[in-house]
């Protein structure tokens, strides 16, 4: 990735119930098709594994309640060859009220931000 993507979305609901959704687990896991583990705090711990045994690993590296969530992760997958790890990103999620509703914009960007030791120590947690 070389460019940053974003996406905008208007939930009708207000941001804290977003913000639920984006940061408790089971409403993660529900919203990523993924099982999902956050330790909800800077330099906490991200884990998402699909069914298909694919696992993307980060590092909260943002966090302002109930406005702004953002984690850097890279994909881990198991081949013949070992672990195989691929290039990492950022992803943020801003929230913004929208009336009754909620602008939520998503970002995915080159993971640029924190350390590869950072990275490194989260994948193995």
């Amino acid at each position: 990735m070389d460019d940053p993507i974003t996406r905008d979305v208007t939930v009708a609901a207000p941001p804290a119930v977003v913000w639920d959704a984006l940061t408790d687990p089971a409403e993660l896991a529900a919203w990523f098709g993924a099982d999902a583990e956050v330790d909800l705090r800077v330099g906490g711990a991200i884990r998402f594994r699909w069914p298909d045994s694919s696992e993307r690993r980060g590092l909260v590296i943002d966090l302002d309640p109930p406005r702004r969530l953002a984690f850097r992760w890279r994909e881990l997958r198991a081949g013949a060859a070992g672990l195989a790890t691929a290039d990492a990103t950022v992803v943020a999620f801003t929230l913004e009220p929208d009336g009754d509703a909620t602008r939520v914009t998503v970002t995915e960007s080159p993971g640029v931000l924190g350390t590869e030791e950072e990275l490194a120590m989260a994948e193995h947690a």
